[in-house]
């Protein structure tokens, strides 16, 4: 069962960030009509998926098509979410999506001051994102803050958790940066293994500290706190989507269609305009060796936490002489052979 899937609306946007995995900026020349997206929003409810992210692109730029599949993803009992870099969200239009029965809206904010941040998102976007931030609240948003970690700014975790709370968020998620899309012109931004150790270290002391929950996608840190709580052989895990989660309990779709397993994989699946989403998940030969966290290789195929983490696959995959199915290099434990 999928538990989530990210829909592009289009990849138009008003901003040029640095780390951008779909290099947003103008529309691709043919993206998802109407028609075909209602039709991806019951291919995604017929898969049983617990939320549709609806992202971009700034799907706020496409008013008409965001309405649309919102008002799909609804009727066919979709949890909702649309991420924004809210720079262009207004008081009117944070009423709207309160009205369409938006069920959160997930800002970009990568620091809780604006020099870290507008770093990677362009002069003067952190006033701007926050006063989007807190016209959504106003409005009655369900609101999260995501936060990209780079080498520059994962030490604002804690500091960004308590501002996101002050401005009215109920969570802060963190994803690290994988330098796909436009950041294969960034990789000085990205973080090191002693960078993600200090990550890590700052996720448990904002969990600690901090008066709203502070979450990441990343496997390992998750991996780790599953195995101090409930320590086992996790052989349960083989059966479960857990861990990294590309192409088993997550994909994406592109503005055009075209299926990917996560945000960072830049390997297509096939695309929804000439297959259905269920063949292209079921029928691929890349998701089934992502399902199978024995035929990992290096570090990650000897370690014990291998069946509840498996590492980052992208980040796996775009380091020089990456593969697929080789350790993550960023991968900062030291655990025995499972």
């Amino acid at each position: 069962m999928m538990e989530r899937v990210v829909l592009a609306l289009t990849n138009r946007c008003n901003l040029r960030c640095r780390h951008c995995y779909v290099e947003g900026g103008e529309a691709l020349p043919v993206e998802l009509t109407l028609a075909e997206l209602a039709d991806v929003v019951a291919q995604v409810a017929g898969l049983a998926a617990r939320r549709l992210i609806l992202s971009g692109g700034e799907p706020l730029l496409v008013p008409e098509r965001l309405e649309w599949t919102l008002a799909r993803a609804k009727a066919a009992g979709l949890r909702t979410t649309v991420t924004t870099n809210a720079t262009t969200l207004t008081e009117e239009r944070a009423r709207w999506l309160k009205a369409l029965g938006l069920d959160t809206l997930q800002v970009s904010l990568d620091a809780d001051r604006p020099a870290e941040h507008e770093l990677i998102r362009n002069a003067g976007t952190h006033a701007r994102a926050v006063a989007g931030l807190q016209a959504a609240v106003a409005a009655g948003l369900s609101c999260t803050v995501m936060m990209v970690a780079f080498r520059h700014n994962w030490p604002r975790v804690g500091p960004l958790a308590q501002a996101a709370a002050a401005w009215g968020a109920r969570l802060l998620a963190v994803d690290r940066f994988v330098p796909v899309g436009r950041g294969r012109t960034s990789t000085h931004l990205d973080l090191d293994r002693q960078d993600l150790e200090g990550l890590h270290r700052e996720l448990t002391a904002a969990n600690q500290q901090a008066s709203i929950p502070v979450v990441t996608n990343d496997p390992i840190w998750n991996a780790v706190r599953l195995a101090e709580a409930a320590p086992s052989d996790f052989g349960w895990a083989r059966s479960a989507a857990i861990g990294c989660s590309a192409g088993t309990g997550s994909c994406v779709i592109g503005a055009d269609g075209e299926v990917f397993p996560c945000t960072f994989l830049p390997l297509s699946l096939g695309n929804t305009r000439t297959r259905s989403l269920r063949g292209i998940l079921e029928g691929s030969p890349l998701v089934t060796a992502l399902k199978d966290r024995d035929r990992l290789e290096g570090r990650c195929g000897r370690c014990r936490l291998r069946l509840i983490c498996g590492g980052c696959r992208a980040e796996a995959l775009v380091r020089p002489g990456g593969s697929l199915l080789a350790e993550d290099p960023l991968c900062p434990v030291a655990v025995g052979p499972g």
